[in-house]
């Protein structure tokens, strides 16, 4: 399942003149700042949050430091994709190294040329509705494929495809992408998607899409070049505005992750 909801314990510091409001002040300095971030305790994209609560009425306070140190808790929605899932997402990007999707019209992902079958070739009109990039199928024959794709099928923006989840690429600020693969018999091209994102995209010239997907180097993207280009704020992108990095200035941590997120980890371990 991609969703499911968690329950957390978060450790924050707290002003003295916030102690009568002290689950609102929580909610506007730490808990709207993890929303559409990777969070690693809950291992997933927190997309909402609900019973915010403080765990006691004690609070620690530490004689360096004007902050009462307080614990809360709270219920995390949390998109987070199994690998190996099969998503469907719609195109909403096509370069000759790699396609980009939208998953839920939220969640970004991109699936790298080795990662589909070797049917298909790149090819480049922008005169015509593809924007300038599409993948198209030529005729198979020495080339295997692992599902069947007559020759002729197209993926260009737009597209609905059905992929498989190959993990999730994150950064310490939280910042995410999916990795997905074609390279399985469960894949599957299932037509063209009418959402406004799409039309949006259309819209754009060549320059605009390329432009939009300019890597930007981070100091913690882990030199991954495909989670380095996954700006794409002239698409909608929905983490444009955490692109400023706030949490870096905020103090709070999630402690006691869910049960299942440490079984999960030590399954991969």
């Amino acid at each position: 399942m991609s969703w499911k909801e968690v329950k957390v314990k978060i450790r924050f510091s707290l002003p003295s003149t916030e102690t009568k409001r002290a689950g609102s002040y929580l909610e506007e300095a730490y808990l709207s700042g993890l929303v559409f971030r990777y969070c690693a305790p809950a291992r997933g994209v927190v997309v909402a949050y609900r019973n915010v609560e403080l765990a006691s009425d004690n609070a620690f306070v530490d004689g360096t430091s004007p902050y009462l140190h307080v614990v809360a808790r709270s219920d995390l929605l949390v998109f987070s994709p199994v690998k190996g899932e099969v998503l469907t997402g719609v195109v909403t990007f096509v370069s000759e190294e790699f396609i980009g999707l939208k998953v839920y019209s939220t969640f970004y992902s991109v699936i790298s040329r080795k990662e589909a079958p070797e049917v298909f070739v790149y090819g480049n009109d922008s005169d015509s509705d593809r924007s300038g990039g599409y993948w198209k199928a030529i005729k198979p024959g020495e080339i295997s494929s692992p599902w069947n794709i007559p020759p002729g099928t197209s993926i260009d923006i737009g597209t609905a495809i059905r992929f498989i989840n190959l993990g999730m690429a994150h950064t310490k600020s939280g910042l995410f992408q999916i990795k997905g693969s074609l390279l399985s018999d469960e894949c599957q091209i299932l037509g063209t998607a009418n959402l406004p994102e799409v039309s949006q995209a259309r819209k754009k010239r060549k320059s605009s899409l390329l432009g939009a997907y300019r890597p930007i180097k981070r100091k913690d993207d882990d030199d991954d070049p495909l989670l380095a280009s996954s700006c794409a704020a002239g698409l909608g992108d929905p983490l444009a505005e955490l692109r400023a990095d706030p949490a870096e200035q905020r103090k709070s941590e999630l402690v006691d992750g869910p049960e299942k997120a440490k079984k999960s980890s030590e399954e991969e371990g």
